[in-house]
């Protein structure tokens, strides 16, 4: 029974890992065909951090204490670094307590997860004229926050307020994206979650680029 209920906890981690992850764009996908011939530069691109100035997992989790201190680091967390031809950065899960209960029902009710990418895009392009073109499309809105290190935000303008949903706030700032994700095991919104706010997900991810300065 005790083995049931594991490999049922081990799905659910699973499968709201690969959304989440599909949810920031799937920046840890590792084609070896994409690698063949291609030569991946380990010096930050355009000014942004080294490929080892990146933090891990754990030292995320440290910036972000007060949105994952309760909550339980995905064991796929251990460094959560990829490096591909063209970006590199680190992708992090945490799965609220009740993702763990012996209770379906609590884990119905409360369970979620919650997850950061910080990626460094090393496609030599002209961030001004991406920028332009995002907006020109209406993808982009400005926050005062995000204003002041340099940076915009990509997505729909949301209720500060809000709960951070599956389709989280991405913060730009030079070729650096970050992005934030939130999803229940059933509940769009579960009680567990609701003091990670799309506010909240905006502060972090400022905290997140000044801490790469």
């Amino acid at each position: 029974m005790k083995r049931t209920a594991s490999a049922y906890r081990t799905c659910i981690l699973e499968l709201l890992g690969l959304c989440l992850l599909m949810a920031l764009g799937g920046c840890g996908d590792k084609d070896p065909s994409a690698l063949e011939g291609r030569h991946l530069s380990t010096v930050g691109a355009r000014g942004a951090p080294h490929q080892k100035e990146i933090p891990n997992c754990t030292q995320v989790g440290q910036l972000l204490s007060d949105i994952v201190g309760n909550m339980v680091a995905s064991e796929k967390n251990a460094d959560g670094k990829f490096s591909l031809p063209d970006r590199y950065g680190v992708e992090c899960i945490w799965a609220t307590r009740e993702v763990y209960s012996s209770n379906p029902w609590e884990v119905i009710k409360n369970g979620g997860a919650f997850s950061v990418s910080i990626t460094v895009d090393q496609t030599p392009e002209d961030e001004a004229e991406a920028e332009a073109a995002l907006r020109s499309l209406g993808t982009v809105y400005d926050d005062p926050r995000v204003s002041a290190i340099g940076g915009y935000i990509f997505g729909a303008p949301t209720d500060s307020n809000s709960a951070l949903q599956m389709i989280g706030p991405m913060v730009i700032v030079g070729p650096v994206s970050i992005n934030m994700s939130g999803a229940g095991v059933l509940m769009s919104n579960p009680e567990s979650m609701q003091h990670i706010t799309h506010g909240g997900a905006i502060d972090a991810a400022v905290r997140l680029h000044s801490s790469l300065r």
